[in-house]
């Protein structure tokens, strides 16, 4: 008995400890995260052109995954800037 009631508070406060670390986080913002969304189509239909090369590609991603990065963190206007760039870099003009 005393085994279980050790493992039940165990577990509730690695629950709360969690709860805790994702209030810590910023939560992305629907504007950001729906830019990501569209640079990333509109790579993807580069990609699928074949009108990059591996390199341009794997660059354009790792920028996309820091926007991405930037969206979590709550910075959605750098978000926002980086994936206009990478829109316009490509040829979206947006």
């Amino acid at each position: 008995m005393l085994l279980r009631g050790v493992v039940t508070g165990v577990a509730v406060a690695a629950f709360m400890s969690g709860v805790a670390y994702a209030q810590d986080q910023a939560a992305p913002q629907p504007d950001c995260e729906q830019q990501l969304i569209q640079t990333q189509a509109l790579v993807q239909g580069q990609v699928d052109a074949n009108a990059l090369s591996e390199d341009e590609q794997e660059a354009i991603y790792q920028v996309l995954d820091n926007a991405d990065a930037l969206c979590e963190e709550g910075k959605s206007d750098e978000a926002n800037a980086t994936l206009a760039a990478v829109s316009k870099i490509i040829g979206g003009g947006q």
